[in-house]
């Protein structure tokens, strides 16, 4: 009898921190995960048939960034993942000029911080990311801007949390 009644308390014990340990609430669509790629558009080179040599008339122009999907609609509490796909640029970084509304409106910041005002990421290498989740319904423009000598090539998205 009482080896009857501890393996019973050994087994109390076992399940109830199993149950404590186990998050058992279902998984709902508003956790999902949503990934915008940051790429540089190629270069547009024109071709000089004199000496069959690509040229681009001086220096090489600046590529436009190119941001996929640039609109984007997302459940209230879903994490969006900003990745850096820019080959040729130094690094890129994501800013929201709005940054005390965006900073109120999210949480989970990954490479987000505050600077004069935006909520900005710090520069992300090429394959580098940052993330943030989004709980407040409304309409969130965002820059990118990407790192490169003289005039940084920007661009605009959107998020539009229902």
């Amino acid at each position: 009898m009482r080896n009857r009644t501890i393996l019973m308390a050994a087994l109390f014990f076992a399940l109830s921190q199993t149950a404590l340990l186990t998050d058992l609430r279902p998984v709902v669509a508003a956790e999902s995960q949503e990934l915008i790629r940051i790429m540089l558009e190629p270069s547009r080179f024109r071709e000089n048939r004199s000496h069959g040599s690509a040229v681009t008339g001086g220096e090489e122009p600046l590529k436009p960034i190119v941001i996929e999907p640039a609109a984007l609609e997302i459940d209230r509490g879903s994490l969006v993942i900003w990745v850096n796909w820019a080959r040729g640029a130094p690094s890129v970084k994501v800013l929201f000029e709005d940054g005390n509304h965006c900073q109120d409106a999210t949480e989970a910041p990954t490479g987000f911080g505050m600077d004069k005002g935006c909520y900005v990421t710090s520069w992300m290498p090429f394959g580098g990311t940052s993330s943030l989740r989004f709980n407040v319904p409304g309409t969130y423009t965002y820059l990118v801007e990407a790192e490169a000598p003289g005039q940084a090539p920007k661009a605009s998205g959107q998020i539009t949390v229902k």
